[in-house]
């Protein structure tokens, strides 16, 4: 299901031979398969044959674009995941409240702790952004709070 509704949300964006080819092959093997190490501009080389050149411009046209979005630093360091769309629907409840969807922010932690188990704690744009993201799901949400303090503290 995420992958029809990333394909919609994303479905005006011009992508070239090689970059269809990279988002096919994620999808192919599960975005799962890409979330712990994530995709380098080497795994791109070898998926497309391109030169590092032109792999880093797919990557930097991917992530300007919107499908993918960078974490970390430097040639080895920099690694790109896939930008799911956020589903409005799933934190509106009937009577148009907010609802904390608790599975998607399980999801998000998960992510954050995988993300500082990575990164050992080197604070990272990715990273940055998962707690952002967060914290805008769980609208104020005092648990959840509690629940993300409670992994940053323990890996700080």
């Amino acid at each position: 299901m995420q992958k029809s509704k990333f394909w919609a949300e994303y479905a005006e964006v011009k992508l070239n031979q090689r970059q269809e080819k990279v988002m096919k092959k994620i999808f192919t093997v599960g975005a799962d398969g890409f979330v712990r190490d994530g995709l380098t501009n080497e795994k791109y080389r070898a998926i497309t044959g391109a030169p590092p050149a032109t792999a880093t411009r797919d990557l930097k046209s991917l992530v300007d674009n919107g499908l993918l979005y960078s974490s970390g630093e430097g040639k080895r360091g920099l690694r790109y995941f896939v930008n799911f769309p956020q589903d409005n629907s799933l934190f509106v409840g009937k009577e148009n409240d907010p609802l904390v969807d608790d599975i998607s922010l399980s999801k998000i932690l998960k992510k954050i702790e995988r993300n500082i188990e990575y990164f050992r704690g080197e604070k990272n744009s990715g990273l940055t952004k998962l707690i952002d993201e967060y914290r805008a799901l769980s609208l104020d949400d005092k648990v959840a709070d509690r629940k993300l303090e409670k992994l940053l503290g323990r890996n700080r």
